[in-house]
């Protein structure tokens, strides 16, 4: 209790302030309203309201308490409650002096618990605010290079540069200076390791470009070879796929009647010979003035000087490969082709067509 108010001659306020001390806080908040009752204007009667508010029986439990809301969670404070106001408010020029030294030694003492949790942001605004009382002045400088030491542990140049900005406002602090020379080589050299490693970068991005040209080029030359290898080994070969049976109108037949018959191509000279008939004959053997020719078992066309007076149909062909699968186009149509480890062609594939090299050149069934 302050000195002004033991030798105040005021019953009530004494007896209010006994009630505090015990902790009857219900006893206490009652005489002290008595008290303002009698005098509206009793700052120590407001004083010991808010002691009363915030539970603290004494000026140190009131510097000690920490009060939180309920509402909000975050820390009430003292001096910012109406009832220390009105305190400041209606006090004499001594006790004035008094309830001002309560509020900073209140952010002092915060102050420096922010510090010694390492909140230094924190610290140095309340060390800020209260430059000229006890040490606030040294204790904001040592979070200031505390903070500037936290900085300086980072990798990164953002960090470094921190970290120098707040050891440039306390050079003369500790060994600031000294840490402040060697945060700006760190970044130096920060930087030139930087720069070899895009010049690096770029080197081997230039040579692993390189490379890849080269690589493609040669894939690309290797492709075109097994193209020519390929398309010289469909050459002499028959290819023995499907088709419908046509009827004598050539209409196809209903989808629930149509049935199948052997169909066969001759390749020769990068072309096939693609005829759109078939022969009744069991047996066919053929031969042509240029050997290029397709086979086609039972169909329609039943001797061979009908079969030479029909137009051919010649289909250049072309092997290519995609998306590493080896393609044979010819009649605007693209079939995947099956290869053996020589490149031999094996068949060749598209949707529902498949056409599987048969070793019968000139003869089609027996």
């Amino acid at each position: 209790m302050s000195e002004t108010i033991k030798n105040q001659d005021n019953t009530l306020l004494k007896r209010a302030y006994i009630f505090l001390e015990d902790k009857s806080w219900g006893n206490a908040k009652e005489y002290f309203e008595r008290t303002l009752d009698a005098d509206p204007e009793n700052a120590q009667a407001y004083m010991g309201l808010l002691l009363v508010s915030m539970r603290a029986s004494n000026i140190e439990e009131l510097l000690e308490t920490k009060k939180v809301s309920k509402w909000s969670g975050e820390e009430i404070l003292f001096y910012e409650e109406d009832y220390f106001k009105k305190a400041l408010k209606y006090a004499d020029d001594e006790y004035i002096k008094e309830i001002e030294n309560l509020k900073v030694e209140s952010i002092y003492r915060s102050a420096v618990e922010n510090m010694e949790k390492s909140f230094y942001d924190t610290a140095i605004l309340g060390f800020n605010s209260i430059i000229q009382y006890k040490d606030s002045n040294n204790l904001k400088c040592e979070c200031i290079y505390k903070r500037a030491i936290a900085f300086s542990k980072g990798s990164t140049v953002g960090k470094l540069k921190k970290a120098i900005d707040d050891l440039e406002h306390v050079l003369d602090y500790k060994d600031a200076s000294e840490i402040r020379d060697r945060l700006l080589d760190k970044i130096e050299q920060i930087k030139k390791r930087r720069k070899m490693r895009i010049i690096v970068s770029t080197i081997v991005l230039v040579v692993l470009s390189l490379l890849f040209v080269c690589w493609a080029n040669l894939r690309i030359m290797q492709n075109k070879m097994r193209e020519k290898i390929i398309m010289e080994n469909f050459h002499q070969k028959v290819f023995k796929g499907t088709s419908y049976v046509i009827d004598e109108n050539f209409d196809f037949v209903d989808t629930h009647n149509k049935s199948f018959v052997d169909r066969y191509m001759w390749c020769d000279k990068h072309t096939f010979d693609f005829k759109e008939f078939e022969f009744k004959e069991k047996t066919v053997e053929l031969s042509h003035e240029h050997s290029e020719f397709a086979l086609y078992k039972n169909g329609w066309i039943s001797t061979l000087d009908e079969w030479n007076t029909q137009k051919r149909y010649l289909y250049s062909i072309k092997v290519s490969f995609w998306a590493g699968k080896v393609i044979l186009t010819f009649n605007n149509n693209n079939y995947v082709v099956e290869v053996d480890e020589k490149d031999e062609p094996i068949r060749f594939v598209q949707g529902d067509y498949n056409y599987t090299r048969n070793d019968i050149v000139e003869t089609v069934g027996n």
